[in-house]
C-alpha cells in the first residue's frame, strides 16, 4: 500500500480497507466518480462485477483514501530507507536517572505484588465467608418456615385462650350480676322482715290484753304452695302445670283438743249420761277435720267430702279442704285414699284458710298477709324475667 502507486483505500459504511492502484481511466457510474481499482479491489468490482465488500458483503456507497493508515505506512518506509545506529551513547546523569526511575519500577512492582497476594488470599477469604454465609443463610431459611409454623400455632392458641378469656369474663360479668341482684333480693327480705316483724310486736302488744281474756288462739301455720287447679290434674301437662302455677301463701289454723274426762266407779249414770249428752252435742256442732273450727267460728259452710271417711273424718270447709288438697298435690284423701271428687279449685284463684277465731282481729292482719305474699312473688318471679331478659 505504498503510496502514490498503491493507496489504502476505505470503504463507507463498512469501514474496511483495501489497495488500490491509481490510473487515469475513469468509469462513469450515474452521477459518481469511481477510481478504477488495483489488484484487490479491481478484480472484485470491476472483473467480478461486485457491488459489495469483500470481507463483510456490505453494499459499497463511497469510498475514500485511509489518509492515517497512509501516513503510518509512509514513516515505516522512512524508517527503512535510514536506519538508526546499532549502538549509541547515553548521558551518564540519564543513565542514574534511569536507574532511579527503575529502582522506583521494582519498588512498585513489588509493592503491587504483595497487595495482590493480600488481595487473593483476602478474596479467597472472602468466597470462605460467602460460603460459610450461604450454608448459615440456608440453614436460617429453614429455621424461618419451622418458626412460621410454630408462631401460626401459637397465633392460633393465643386467639383460643383470648376467647375463652372474653367468654370466661362475660360468665363472670354474668355471675357477678346474679349475685348482686341476689344480694339486693335478700336484703330487702331481710329488712322487709325487719319491719313485718316489728309490727308483729307492736300489734302483739296491742292484743295481748284481749287474748289474756279470750281462749287462746290454736296452733297456726304458714304455708308456701304453688296455685294450679286440682279438677284437671290428670289431664293437663306437667309444662301446663309449670307455666300457669304461681306461690301462693296458705294459713292454716290448728286446734289440738285435749278431751279430758275422769272416771269414777261410784257414778256410772252420770258418766253415762254425760257421754249420752256429749255425743248429742257432738252430733249437732261439728267441726273441719283440718281447722278444728265449726260453722259459726269461720266463715264459710261446712262441707261433706266425697270419699269413703265418716263422722267427723268427712266433715271441712270448702277453703280449708281446697288450701289442704293443694298442700299435697293431689285430690287424694289421705285418709281412706279415694279421690275427693266435688273439691274443684279454679286456676288463678288464690287459695287460704283463715287463721285468725277472732272476727274483730282479721282484717288487721290481711294487709300484712298480702305484702308477705306479695314478696315472696317478686322474689320467685324477679329472676326469671331478669334471665329472659339477658337471653333475648
Amino acid at each position: 500500500m505504498k503510496s502514490p502507486t498503491y493507496s489504502p483505500i476505505l470503504l463507507y459504511p463498512c469501514g474496511h480497507t483495501f489497495c488500490a492502484k491509481v490510473c487515469t481511466n475513469r468509469i462513469i457510474n450515474g452521477d459518481l466518480l469511481v477510481l478504477r481499482l488495483g489488484q484487490c479491489l479491481e478484480i472484485h468490482t470491476v472483473t467480478n462485477r461486485k457491488k459489495t465488500c469483500p470481507y463483510c458483503r456490505q453494499r459499497i456507497v463511497s469510498q475514500a483514501l485511509n489518509l492515517s493508515l497512509q501516513k503510518l505506512i509512509n514513516n515505516f518506509v522512512a524508517l527503512q530507507k535510514n536506519p538508526a545506529p546499532a549502538h549509541q551513547s547515553f548521558d551518564p546523569g540519564a543513565q542514574s536517572q534511569y536507574g532511579e526511575k527503575l529502582r522506583q519500577a521494582e519498588t512498585r512492582s513489588r509493592i503491587l505484588q504483595c497487595a495482590l497476594a493480600n488481595s487473593v488470599e483476602a478474596k479467597a477469604k472472602l468466597a470462605r465467608d460467602i460460603a460459610d454465609a450461604q450454608r448459615k443463610v440456608v440453614q436460617l431459611e429453614s429455621r424461618e418456615q419451622e418458626t412460621k409454623v410454630r408462631l401460626e400455632k401459637v397465633n392460633l392458641e393465643y386467639h383460643r385462650v383470648l376467647s375463652e378469656m372474653r367468654e370466661n369474663q362475660d360468665n363472670l360479668a354474668t355471675l357477678q350480676k346474679y349475685q348482686d341482684e341476689e344480694t339486693a333480693k335478700v336484703n330487702l327480705i331481710q329488712e322487709t322482715l325487719k319491719n313485718l316483724r316489728k309490727e308483729y310486736l307492736l300489734m302483739e302488744d296491742a292484743v295481748a290484753p284481749q287474748a289474756q281474756a279470750s281462749p287462746p288462739l290454736p296452733p297456726q301455720v304458714l304455708v308456701l304452695i304453688k296455685e294450679e287447679s286440682l279438677h284437671h290434674e290428670n289431664e293437663r301437662s306437667p309444662k301446663e302445670s309449670a307455666e300457669s302455677s304461681s306461690p301462693v301463701v296458705v294459713i292454716i289454723t290448728v286446734q289440738e283438743q285435749q278431751p279430758s274426762c275422769s272416771y269414777d266407779s261410784s257414778k256410772p249414770q252420770e258418766i253415762a249420761t254425760a257421754a249420752s249428752s256429749a255425743q248429742q252435742q257432738h252430733n249437732h256442732e261439728l267441726v273441719c277435720r283440718v281447722c278444728q273450727l265449726g260453722s259459726p267460728e269461720v266463715r264459710g259452710e261446712l262441707m261433706e267430702l266425697a270419699c269413703v271417711c265418716k263422722d267427723d273424718l268427712a266433715v271441712a270447709h270448702r277453703r280449708c279442704a281446697e288450701a289442704w288438697f293443694q298442700i299435697r298435690g293431689n285430690r287424694r284423701c289421705e285418709i281412706c285414699g279415694k279421690i275427693v271428687t266435688n273439691i274443684t279449685v279454679k286456676r288463678g284463684m288464690w287459695s287460704r284458710v283463715t287463721r285468725i277465731i277472732n272476727p274483730e282481729v282479721e282484717p288487721s292482719r290481711h294487709p300484712h298477709c298480702n305484702v308477705l305474699v306479695t314478696l315472696f312473688t317478686m322474689a320467685i318471679l324477679l329472676p326469671l324475667f331478669v334471665r329472659l331478659a339477658i337471653y333475648r
